[in-house]
């Protein structure tokens, strides 16, 4: 295929050895996933990808890519939650929400919610077109998971003392969140990876 982002399956399940492997690491025990992602069985069959160097920047970038939709919801479901308990609790005589405290950190939440998710659709976009999308991949996971990080806190922190126990919705997505920065490339290592194509084209003779 002329698209260099396309994963061919044939390729990788072709070798019986690899099968085998896969075979091991999917026997793992979910529950050993750690903490967070309640909801996601974590199989650690994304070792495998290290293994195999020329398929391991194809499937990084569909990955951050992946990880950039999975913070989009997560940073939506923070948003509506807080949204709803803005408007839900009462003080005073009125809902939360009318302080200005609250009424701007929902302002916020949602302005960030909508560029991360502008920036996710470009990325998704570009990778569907078979453009490289190693610079633009990397910009949306880290902004997307930082803005998911941002949100379930401020949710949190709207909702106060119940937002932080259990069984609510929200202190269930604050631990989820945790892992949207870390794998598939950390923060730090996303900005790593841009700071290098920046320095790249600074020292690329214009045209």
């Amino acid at each position: 295929s002329d698209n260099p982002n396309k994963f061919d399956r044939n390729r990788f399940w072709g070798d019986s050895k690899l099968e085998v492997f896969a075979r091991q690491l999917t026997s793992s025990r979910a529950d050993d996933a750690g903490v967070g992602k309640l909801l996601t069985t974590l199989v650690v069959l994304m070792l495998l990808f290290m293994a195999l160097p020329a398929l391991n920047l194809v499937n990084l970038n569909v990955g951050r890519i992946m990880v950039s939709a999975q913070s989009m919801g997560l940073a939506i479901a923070a948003y509506r939650e807080a949204a709803r308990r803005a408007v839900e609790r009462r003080t005073f005589g009125q809902p939360i929400g009318e302080n200005q405290g609250i009424g701007f950190m929902l302002a916020d939440m949602a302005t960030r919610i909508s560029a991360a998710r502008m920036m996710l659709y470009e990325a998704a976009r570009a990778y569907d077109r078979g453009d490289d999308v190693s610079n633009l991949g990397a910009m949306a996971k880290l902004f997307t998971s930082e803005v998911a990080h941002q949100a379930a806190d401020d949710a949190v922190q709207i909702w106060g003392g119940l937002g932080y126990c259990k069984p609510t919705v929200v202190e269930r997505l604050y631990r989820d969140q945790r892992i949207l920065e870390i794998y598939e490339g950390s923060s730090e290592i996303q900005r790593l990876v841009l700071s290098r194509a920046i320095r790249k084209e600074a020292e690329t003779p214009a045209a």
